[in-house]
């Protein structure tokens, strides 16, 4: 753009230098170099008018742009200060629901350790009597089956252990989800004829009340000789007692002895 105004300025020029020397030269054609040097001046004008238009309009338009320009950067300043805030308010959304959690699982589990407590301390004043291996209802039973054709050559006879061995077999089976993963432990401490140790490292507080309730039923019923939890280690330490009955229950009959107490409150339930 510069040079093409350079090349009309000189041609401009040089035109008014022509029309000089033939207004001088010829005086009868004073009026067409008059003119020539009229019309040269005219373009030069307006050639430097038409040039002065674009740069003040490329000015202002590069003002425009930089205005908006400032106006995106001013935007984004403004929502990056709005996420900063957001992040924060949601960062201590969270904190306030995770203290709120803790103490709510604090409470549960303070709740649960007392139920657990309380109910073991009912068990313990409480006579629970499921068996019907009474000589009458034997006898009653086994004429019952001989009416039918049915002989009966043996019966289980009653123990004094059937007590506090139902009381541990119904406590084992209505929690044995939780407790599984120690009952699994205590079966291979007596097929290996190891003491028990246990890990409760990252159980849940309800689990962990769970386990160590069963295990202090365990050894104040006399199935554990000893037995102790240390709760910096989430550890359960404890000896087995190596009785022929004791070890039988825990392997297995413990399971027995549950189905059949499921079945006679069943049966009572429904006056059969």
């Amino acid at each position: 753009m510069d040079k093409w105004l350079l090349n009309v300025f000189l041609a401009s020029s040089f035109t008014v230098m022509v029309g000089g020397i033939v207004a001088s030269a010829f005086p009868a054609s004073r009026s067409l170099g008059a003119g020539m040097v009229a019309g040269a001046a005219s373009t030069i004008s307006a050639t430097v008018v038409t040039r002065q238009s674009e740069r003040r309009l490329r000015e202002k338009i590069s003002q425009e742009i930089q205005q908006v320009t400032n106006n995106l950067q001013n935007l984004n300043y403004s929502l990056l200060d709005n996420q900063t805030q957001l992040n924060h308010l949601n960062s201590e959304f969270q904190q306030l629901q995770n203290n709120s959690l803790k103490k709510e699982l604090a409470t549960i589990a303070e709740s649960l350790h007392q139920d657990y407590s309380l109910e073991l301390e009912a068990q313990s004043k409480t006579t629970v009597n499921v068996s019907v291996s009474t000589p009458e209802k034997i006898t009653d039973l086994t004429a019952w089956f001989a009416q039918r054709q049915v002989k009966v050559e043996s019966y289980r006879q009653p123990q004094d252990a059937d007590e506090v061995f139902n009381k541990i077999a119904t406590y084992l089976g209505e929690r044995y989800t939780r407790l599984a993963p120690l009952h699994q432990q205590i079966k291979r401490s007596i097929a290996e004829g190891n003491k028990l140790s246990f890990s409760l490292a990252g159980k849940s507080q309800k689990d962990i009340a769970c386990c160590t309730m069963f295990c202090k039923i365990l050894h104040d019923n006399s199935l554990l000789s000893s037995y102790s939890y240390s709760k910096a280690e989430k550890r359960i330490q404890a000896i087995l007692q190596h009785r022929g009955n004791i070890i039988n229950f825990l392997n297995g009959e413990w399971f027995e002895r549950f189905i059949y107490q499921k079945a006679v409150k069943l049966i009572r339930q429904k006056k059969l």
